[in-house]
């Protein structure tokens, strides 16, 4: 199976080990000295105090993104859970000018599910952010839909690894499902040539971003060497605008 990284850093942001992203309140500075024996290292931590109602708002805000967010048992028999996505920052981070750091109160980040169905591999995840008011929200929502945001997008998207190039775009679906208060889809195909000379791989994609109030939900799938499953997408879909709507 061909396991293909599109899926689970489409539009994320940056994650902790359990998915989850809040704002820094530790800080921690390291300092080293030769000596005649080797090096020592000293670790001096610095703890800053956050403001316990900003506090009390940031575990909120991560409580409701987690309930929003898909989980294993959403998907069909034959599903699996993907490997963690390599590194911390995904494209929503890199490419928006709204200021997260400011704004941004939770993110959520679930697992990749992936399955193996013939004739390729389905692909799915979602991302849920959670926004300082609904101004902030509709900003990012406004962001997300630019050209400047997707031209970001696609260049982060195409290159080489050690193992392969990956080439072709994302563009935006005019219109967009009706989601939430306002929604923004995009879809593209993309090819994964190997460097080892096997055949290419094609890779649809779809990502899908709706605001309900305060919070963004994004849905994101892959089809690898095969179509979209649009059926399961429907359903994914509406299972998120739901949760969202309760969190």
């Amino acid at each position: 199976m061909l396991t293909v990284a599109l899926v689970g850093s489409v539009l994320g942001g940056c994650s902790g080990d359990d998915g989850s992203t809040e704002r820094a309140d530790e800080s921690t500075t390291t300092s080293s000295e030769a000596g005649s024996s080797g090096t020592s290292t000293t670790e001096v931590a610095t703890t800053v105090t956050l403001d316990p109602e900003l506090e009390a708002s940031m575990k909120e805000a991560m409580e409701r993104a987690e309930a929003a967010s898909l989980t294993f048992d959403d998907f069909p028999s034959g599903w699996e859970h993907l490997p963690p996505a390599e590194g911390d920052a995904g494209p929503m981070e890199t490419c928006t000018e709204v200021d997260l750091d400011t704004h941004l109160l939770g993110l959520y980040r679930s697992d990749g599910f992936s399955t193996s169905v013939d004739p390729g591999t389905l692909q799915a995840s979602s991302s849920v952010t959670v926004m300082d008011s609904v101004d902030s929200a509709t900003k990012l929502m406004e962001d997300i839909g630019t050209d400047r945001f997707l031209s970001c997008v696609n260049e982060l998207f195409n290159g080489s690894t050690d193992a392969y190039e990956r080439t072709g775009s994302l563009t935006r679906n005019e219109t967009a499902p009706s989601l939430g208060d306002e929604a923004v889809a995009m879809s593209g195909e993309f090819v994964i040539s190997p460097l080892d000379d096997t055949p290419d791989h094609p890779v649809s994609m779809a990502v899908v971003a709706f605001r309900t109030g305060d919070m963004v939900t994004v849905l994101n799938s892959t089809a690898v060497d095969r179509n979209l499953d649009e059926t399961l997408l429907r359903t994914l879909l509406d299972l998120l605008t739901q949760r969202a709507a309760q969190a």
